[in-house]
């Protein structure tokens, strides 16, 4: 069979549930009557191949860390034809601490760089057989390096064929320019949503319009690279829902456990160090018949009555708590899990999510320092933080907290106050995420009196380090990451 187009992602993203994002983009594509075939390698390399790779180094153990992340990480050093230095400043970019921390990881997975490649030769032998002129790959930080690498050697084998990239590392706000100046890329769908820029540039293959009339994409010419207009944010309500039996993942979905739904996309908040209002635009979430439907779909198609909300913060949804009472008047118990904002929580909500299912949530409380929550402008004070984690333990919730170290003007008093904060709470806590501070490129941190951006390579890579003005160096930042992880291990 011949197919209109071939959707691909690659490890290092998905590990138990195929790509909400790729199942999305086919079923909004297959609806426009295309031919559509999906691949997401990621859940088969997580459950079959990432055990066959032998990393010794006592971190892991020690810090708790997951090899599937730290493997995706580790390309970026491979494949020196494809990145040369590239991949050593967009690791550096991504977290200047835990890149050095994590060095010594990365080699031992590159002294097993030949069975990389031959896993990634497997992918390409399997795509390069498929009746297609058309491949389109979903990058992410964790497999852009890998998707680089088969993309190419597509291009080799079959040079006469279309390559697409797009995904969040394919954004204006990360490296959409860099992608789209390498020559097996033959487009780059920089806009956050890909469903109207693949169907607007399918139609262009077909013949049927200019390719400067498709929306959201990069292309090169003789002037250099053009930048189509922007395309409109879809209206998630008229949407179809997304089908996971159109994504190829090397076992049944009838095994897997739980599945990944989104009932929002955005975030209503502006924390100054994040990103994701750029990337997504205005907060939108979905209505309650919406979300209602989507619900009992996969519980009624798939017997899955577990869930793991990707959104932002599920509490700020008008309409999710509808949906899911309208779902138990239908006879319908399911479980899931999400990130929520504590001051958008209180007693009688987390009762009622706990009656409807909520097992699993997840703050980001991000420091103990009512000083540093201001900077980030993260908008709740530690005595709301608190009563919604006694609430929630007294409804046995699991609490995952996430917290940031070494932010802009973090003082030795500040960290303390993280300390202790996650000390006081000891007993309401099943977990704890830890990371450094990272410089997001466009962010309100970026602009800040508090530190200075320093660019790593050319323009084109949009990566960035930072020094601070408070005079505290990455290597305290270090120290202060390794004394949250041990915390965390004591929980």
């Amino acid at each position: 069979m011949e197919f209109d187009l071939v959707l691909v992602s690659l490890p290092a993203f998905s590990q138990h549930c195929p790509s909400l994002g790729l199942s999305a983009l086919a079923s909004y594509l297959t609806e426009k009557h295309y031919d559509i075939i999906c691949y997401d390698f990621g859940v088969s390399f997580y459950k079959n191949w990432l055990k066959k790779f032998k990393i010794r180094n006592a971190l892991v153990k020690q810090l708790g860390l997951s090899l599937y992340p730290l493997w995706g990480a580790s390309n970026w050093l491979n494949f020196p034809e494809i990145l040369n230095l590239t991949g050593q400043y967009i690791l550096e970019s991504l977290c200047p601490v835990c890149s050095k921390l994590y060095h010594p990881i990365f080699v031992e997975f590159l002294t097993q760089s030949s069975y990389t490649q031959k896993i990634l030769d497997s992918y390409v032998d399997a795509l390069v057989k498929l009746d297609s002129n058309v491949y389109a790959f979903s990058l992410l930080l964790g497999n852009a390096p890998a998707s680089l690498y088969v993309l190419k050697k597509i291009k080799e084998k079959k040079p006469d064929v279309t390559i697409i990239v797009g995904g969040p590392e394919a954004s204006l706000h990360y490296r959409a320019m860099f992608y789209s100046q390498l020559d097996a890329i033959d487009f780059t769908v920089y806009h956050s949503e890909g469903e109207i820029p693949l169907d607007r540039l399918l139609a262009h293959l077909q013949g049927k319009i200019s390719k400067e009339s498709v929306p959201g994409i990069l292309f090169k010419n003789k002037e250099g690279i053009h930048k189509t207009k922007h395309p409109p944010f879809l209206d998630l309500n008229k949407l179809p829902i997304p089908n996971y039996e159109l994504v190829e993942i090397g076992s049944k979905l009838d095994n897997l456990k739980s599945l990944d739904i989104l009932i929002s996309k955005g975030c209503p908040y502006h924390c100054t160090f994040c990103n994701e209002p750029l990337i997504w635009g205005t907060y939108r979430p979905k209505n309650a018949q919406k979300i209602f439907e989507e619900l009992y779909y996969y519980v009624t198609n798939y017997g899955i009555t577990h869930f793991e909300l990707g959104d932002n913060t599920f509490s700020a949804s008008p309409s999710f708590l509808f949906a899911l009472e309208r779902l138990l008047k239908n006879g319908i118990k399911i479980k899931w899990n999400g990130n929520a904002r504590v001051n958008e929580l209180n007693k009688q909500k987390l009762i009622q999510f706990h009656n409807l299912g909520l097992s699993h949530c997840y703050f980001g409380i991000e420091s103990g320092s009512p000083k540093i929550l201001e900077l980030m402008g993260k908008r709740f004070n530690l005595t709301q933080a608190s009563k919604v984690l006694q609430f929630c333990y007294q409804q046995q919730i699991n609490l995952s907290l996430y917290f940031i170290v070494g932010f802009p003007g973090e003082t030795q008093n500040d960290f303390q106050q993280t300390i202790d904060f996650i000390a006081a709470h000891n007993k309401y806590i099943n977990d704890i995420v830890v990371s450094v501070f990272t410089l997001m490129p466009n962010t309100a941190m970026f602009n800040s009196k508090l530190l200075n951006p320093i660019q790593l390579g050319p323009n084109i890579l949009n990566a960035f380090t930072y020094q601070t003005t408070d005079g505290i160096t990455h290597k305290e930042r270090k120290k202060r990451f390794l004394i949250l992880q041990q915390l965390k291990n004591q929980l």
